[in-house]
């Protein structure tokens, strides 16, 4: 289990970002941020995803093997 390494450049899925135009009313020009749009709901997706795989639910962050081992075996302390 220690031997997990975080996704190095090239190695990552292919994201597929929509972006549905409405404006902000109380911004100059209706004008919204656009930089973390991608990146906001990839942990939630990740943790959705290997909870369906795991069968066990998940939610809380980093998603480490650890914790899916620990959720699974039904311990509920953290002794990481």
């Amino acid at each position: 289990m220690r031997t997990y390494r975080p996704i190095r450049f090239g190695e990552h899925p292919e994201y597929i970002v929509e972006f549905i135009e409405t404006p902000q009313i109380d911004a100059p020009y209706g004008s919204r941020g656009a930089g973390e749009h991608g990146l906001i709901g990839m942990p939630a997706a990740l943790a959705n995803s290997l909870s369906l795989a795991s069968g066990v639910p998940l939610n809380e962050l980093p998603l480490i093997p650890e914790l899916i081992w620990r959720k699974k075996k039904g311990d509920a302390h953290d002794s990481i």
